[in-house]
């Protein structure tokens, strides 16, 4: 049964796309969590998307949360709530882009370990039903927050580099900012790279783009310096742009870790490295 509006879904289909049991999406059914969308029979019914999109949010709420029926029953009222307000408003506020800003920012504040779901849905006045209908958990947000967050660390500083013409003090300059920036980006690169070592290639991929965002202009000034005769044609940028990326982090594990050397040792011992790769002239 079919209509242009909806695709009509038995019981069975609805088990085959949700993973939920038909004795459980039953006891769901009397528990008033969910409802047919019509019924043709005592016995026969039909369901919709919206059905299977509810048992999946109801899913996550069980294994997530691990909440028992009766406040899984309270979530899913709120979250009807929600919806409505949301359609009264037209629409007007981008529910997940405002659970992105406002996880980033506790992200940024407090590290990844510190937020909890309950801390973005409390501070955003919204169920957690309603987050499960956006992300799957804090580990998906946090991949959506990752780019967000290193531009918010680097981007201001970024443009004022982008001032200087001298490949060195430019270098220089980065690796400044990035000493600055550098106990919250580990934060979040550790958690990057945990990632990156499953097997869930978005994730993986997540991690390339999120390096690649701080490595990209690091290789574009040697690539430049390289156009300029500032650096030997024979350097490929890419690989020097990691070599120096590397650099900089492990000259800041010695200074944020293990507590030695001042912030400006650092950095002149840094720039007389970057100098050594400089075409002798």
């Amino acid at each position: 049964m079919e209509t242009d509006k909806h695709r009509y879904i038995t019981i069975s289909e609805l088990e085959r796309l949700t993973g939920i049991p038909k004795t459980t999406i039953r006891y769901y059914i009397r528990e008033g969590l969910i409802a047919p969308h019509i019924k043709t029979g005592k016995t026969m019914a039909y369901y919709t998307e919206e059905e299977v999109k509810r048992l999946k949010l109801i899913r996550k709420l069980r294994e997530k949360e691990r909440l028992p029926v009766r406040f899984i029953k309270d979530e899913m009222a709120k979250f009807d709530a929600e919806g409505e307000q949301s359609e009264e408003r037209g629409k007007s506020v981008d529910r997940r882009q405002e659970i992105i800003q406002t996880a980033a920012l506790f992200f940024m504040q407090k590290g990844y370990e510190r937020v909890s779901i309950q801390d973005i849905v409390g501070e955003l006045q919204m169920s957690k039903s309603t987050f499960y209908s956006f992300f799957n958990n804090k580990e998906e947000l946090f991949l959506e927050c990752a780019n967000y967050i290193f531009h918010q660390m680097f981007n201001e500083v970024w443009d004022n580099i982008r001032k200087e013409r001298d490949v060195i003090p430019r270098l220089h300059k980065r690796t400044d900012a990035f000493l600055d920036a550098y106990p919250k980006w580990r934060d979040m690169m550790y958690l990057l790279r945990g990632i990156a070592i499953s097997n869930n290639q978005e994730f993986i991929e997540r991690y390339k783009e999120s390096l690649n965002y701080i490595v990209q202009p690091i290789i574009h000034d040697v690539e430049r310096a390289i156009e300029q005769g500032e650096m030997d044609k024979d350097l490929i940028p890419e690989i020097i742009g990691f070599a120096l990326m590397g650099m900089g982090e492990y000259l800041a594990e010695l200074h944020h870790v293990f507590g030695k050397y001042d912030k400006q040792t650092i950095l002149e011992q840094g720039e007389k490295i970057q100098k050594g790769i400089r075409t002798r002239k």
